[in-house]
């Protein structure tokens, strides 16, 4: 019966992701038929002095893809936990208050060490990084995605996804505070003009470090406050990642609209963005605008990301003129799923994977597929 309950539990969850699409121990065993063949190392064999920007462009051009962002729901991790690969990145204190049976604890910078060292993650369908909120767990993921890392993931929403035991990691940064303090003027963008010189600089000679770089930052450099957003305006360069009709319902004042999944394509406006400048992205939930922010971090940009993105500063608003895109009821995006408390991985005793159980990936060009994804939650 307990059993039962619980997948009673997931289904719900599932029918809820699929009605709310939120705009934005040991190894596992290994199944020869699922694993999937990864080559960090090997990346394009052109010439070693094609761009980090260009790099980006002709490696898949992700972040004009359906799959991006890269994030999974707290339903479908559940059912696919035997065959993925779970990292927490939260501190040891909080990992202990409870975690996903069978996740590692990996702090954030040492993430590329980690998969390339001690565990095997071509034995596993997927990669899922979890965190207290869920935008720096996709964060990470992303910059995994540009490393090569094609099956990673972040879990949106995090550990409060989950377990609504942590919602509280959710409900503090919900918001309607500045609802009536929105602008609806239509602000162009400025002219183009150069990318970053880090952008310019030669993949092969980069990109590993900026991928550590980026996966080490402090939250403090990855997010941005909202007060400080609405208080401060005018030093901040801010993008509104969104679809016209919500950007002319009511936007950050001084922000400037970007189409979701183009306008930022290297090909495209994305030098119209400053080097000079700080700049804020924000879409519903903020899990797309985070994974723009690794991108535009990764190419050296100085972008940051509003945690939660409208949600936190006109969630009934949003709720009300946009419904499905407000969240105003945590439990609808909060689940009960088992948690594994204390210091061990797991609860339950599993079969290692060992290295010659794997098969050895032959170079490849890291190629992002475009792949089906169920309940998108984007933020057009």
């Amino acid at each position: 019966m307990k059993t039962n309950k619980i997948h009673w539990k997931v289904f719900g969850l599932i029918l809820v992701a699929s009605v709310f699409m939120f705009q934005s121990c040991s190894e596992a065993p290994v199944n020869p038929k699922n694993v999937k063949q990864l080559d960090t190392k090997s990346l394009l064999k052109s010439t070693p002095q094609v761009s980090l920007a260009d790099f980006v462009l002709k490696t898949g051009n992700i972040i004009t893809k359906k799959f991006f962002p890269p994030y999974i729901h707290a339903a479908e991790l559940y059912y696919e936990l035997p065959t993925t690969l779970v990292i927490d990145i939260r501190s040891k204190e909080e990992y202990k208050q409870g975690h996903i049976d069978g996740a590692y604890n990996v702090p954030r910078d040492q993430i590329l060490k980690f998969l390339e060292t001690k565990v095997h993650p071509e034995a596993y369908k997927k990669i899922v990084i979890v965190d207290k909120y869920g935008p720096v767990g996709i964060y990470a993921a992303t910059l995994l995605r540009f490393y090569g890392y094609d099956n990673a993931y972040g879990l949106k929403f995090g550990i409060g996804a989950w377990n609504r035991k942590f919602a509280n990691n959710i409900e503090k940064y919900l918001s309607n505070k500045y609802a009536s303090k929105l602008d609806t003027v239509n602000t162009p963008k400025p002219q183009a003009g150069v990318l970053p010189i880090t952008a310019k600089q030669p993949y092969k000679k980069i990109l590993k470090s900026q991928v550590e770089k980026c996966l080490a930052l402090p939250d403090s450099q990855i997010f941005v406050n909202v007060d400080d957003v609405f208080g401060n305006s005018d030093k901040y360069f801010k993008i509104a990642y969104w679809s016209e009709p919500k950007y002319n319902n009511g936007h950050i004042p001084g922000s400037i609209r970007y189409n979701t999944r183009s306008d930022l394509s290297v090909d495209k406006e994305l030098n119209t963005l400053p080097v000079d400048k700080k700049i804020v992205v924000y879409c519903n939930t903020g899990h797309h605008a985070i994974a723009t922010v690794a991108y535009l971090k990764l190419l050296g940009y100085d972008a940051r990301s509003i945690m939660y993105g409208a949600n936190s500063f006109m969630n009934q608003k949003f709720a009300t003129d946009f419904p499905g895109a407000g969240i105003t009821d945590v439990s609808l995006i909060t689940a009960e799923l088992p948690l594994v408390t204390g210091e061990k991985r797991s609860n339950k005793k599993q079969i290692k994977a060992t290295a010659s159980a794997v098969k050895v990936a032959a170079p490849v060009i890291p190629v992002h597929k475009k792949k089906k994804q169920a309940a998108a939650g984007g933020c057009e």
